[in-house]
This record gives structure tokens, sequence and C-alpha cells, in this order.
């Protein structure tokens, strides 16, 4: 397995990575996973199991940045 970046599931069961949208399932909203480049998939982990496998949607130039921000987006802060 390559490098491994961690994201929270949305409310619509999804994760972002690299600027293309991955399915992890609803029953995992809320959750933070792993998500890995395997080869030629995309691999979506939590605790060690496997959720999904997809095969690469996103643009290939936009890994860089994905991996860069491993933890991704920090929380919004509003400060009014």
């Amino acid at each position: 397995m390559g490098q491994v970046v961690t994201r929270r599931v949305d409310s619509g069961g999804c994760v972002s990575f690299a600027g293309a949208t991955y399915r992890a399932g609803r029953a995992h909203r809320g959750r933070q996973v792993q998500v890995a480049i395997v080869g030629e998939t995309v691999e979506i982990t939590a605790g060690g199991e496997v959720l999904r496998v997809h095969g690469i949607r996103h643009d290939p130039s936009r890994e860089h940045d994905a991996f860069a921000n491993a933890g991704g987006r920090p929380s919004r802060i509003n400060a009014a």
C-alpha cells in the first residue's frame, strides 16, 4: 500500500480525494477513514477493514496536493 490520508465521510456517505468524490457508504457517515492508492484503485479503509475499492476517477496530477494535506482541511471556524 502506498501513502495513506485521513478523510471524514460526509453526510451523503462520500469522501473527497484529489478533487474527486468516492463513495464510502452511508453507514460510515461522520466517521474518519483512510484513503490510499493501491495499484490502479482507490481503497477506503477504517480500523483495518476495507470498506470500498474504486477504480481511479481523479486526475493523477492532483494526488500530490491530496497527500500533502494528509489530514484533510481543518474544521471551519467562523470568526464573527
